[in-house]
This record gives C-alpha cells, sequence and structure tokens, in this order.
C-alpha cells in the first residue's frame, strides 16, 4: 500500500503538464500585441525622420522660388 502512495500518476502529470495555466505558455498572446506597438512606433518614427531630413531640402528650394 505504502509504494502505491509514493509512485505518481502518469495520467495526473500529463493532464498538469497540458494546462494552459503551465507557465511555459503563459504570455505567448500579449507578444502579439507588442509586435503591433513596436512596428507602429518604428514605422512613426521612420516617418518622422524621413520628413526631417526632407526639411531642409524642401526650405532651400522653397527660398529659391520666394
Amino acid at each position: 500500500m505504502l509504494k502505491q502512495t509514493l509512485q505518481p500518476d502518469i495520467k495526473e502529470l500529463t493532464m498538469l503538464a497540458n494546462k494552459t495555466e503551465n507557465p511555459a505558455y503563459v504570455g505567448q498572446k500579449a507578444a502579439s500585441g507588442f509586435r503591433l506597438a513596436f512596428m507602429l512606433v518604428t514605422t512613426l518614427f521612420f516617418l518622422w525622420g524621413l520628413s526631417y531630413g526632407l526639411l531642409d531640402v524642401l526650405n532651400k528650394h522653397f527660398q529659391e522660388v520666394l
């Protein structure tokens, strides 16, 4: 009787490992939100840098026209 209580139940261990609360699976859905935010910030930063770089060139041409 004592030997039977010391051995783990394989079915119970498998069910525990397959639970969604398993720490290995926590936070995987949140990564998509961070990916979207990162892409948005990166795109906006690129557009800001591009427009800021073109500002001097456009300003020079506008001054020549005036």
